[in-house]
């Protein structure tokens, strides 16, 4: 395996997506991680200082994994300011592109043995359910096996014919 440090404009768009009001699934815009009773929540109107520190967290979290992965190189990146976090715009948020984007940075951040009981995978893993919520259909879709379903009959097994095989004048 390999591991880069992404972009900052990949982890502002996955935070940002969080909290999109575009993938809200009658949350108004909120993302819920890790376990009962110590979860955390995050809400559309949290301030640039609360979306910064998440950021940070997903950024510690892939440098941490460069580290673990390439033990004779520092991990080179620029923690995201207010400024960059504010100018980073995004018209909307395609469901899919949010599940690609977060399963890439799982990629990149996993080489360390803590990556899946960190907070940072928590995340993550918040962010693509969130996402696969909402794909257009989801919501309709038979919770289980569709009732309409009806299962195939495979067709009656017939041998095949051969005919021989005519042997090579000499």
């Amino acid at each position: 395996m390999s591991a880069y440090i992404v972009e900052n404009r990949h982890v502002i768009y996955m935070v940002k997506a969080a909290i999109s009001r575009s993938l809200a699934d009658g949350d108004g815009g909120s993302i819920t991680w890790g376990k009962y009773p110590d979860h955390k929540k995050i809400h559309c109107t949290a301030n640039t200082e609360e979306l910064l520190n998440i950021c940070h967290m997903l950024q510690a979290e892939n440098a941490k994994s460069y580290a673990a992965r390439y033990k004779d190189q520092t991990p080179d990146f620029i923690p995201i300011t207010a400024k960059e976090f504010n100018a980073c715009f995004f018209v909307t948020f395609d469901p899919v592109q949010v599940m690609k984007a977060a399963d890439c940075f799982d990629y990149q951040a996993c080489e360390h043995d803590t990556w899946r009981e960190s907070e940072g995978c928590q995340f993550i893993e918040a962010l693509i359910s969130k996402a696969r919520h909402a794909v257009k259909g989801y919501d309709k879709a038979e919770w289980g096996c569709p009732k309409e379903y009806q299962p195939v009959k495979a067709p009656a097994y017939k041998p095949v014919s051969y005919r021989p095989v005519m042997a090579l004048a000499e």
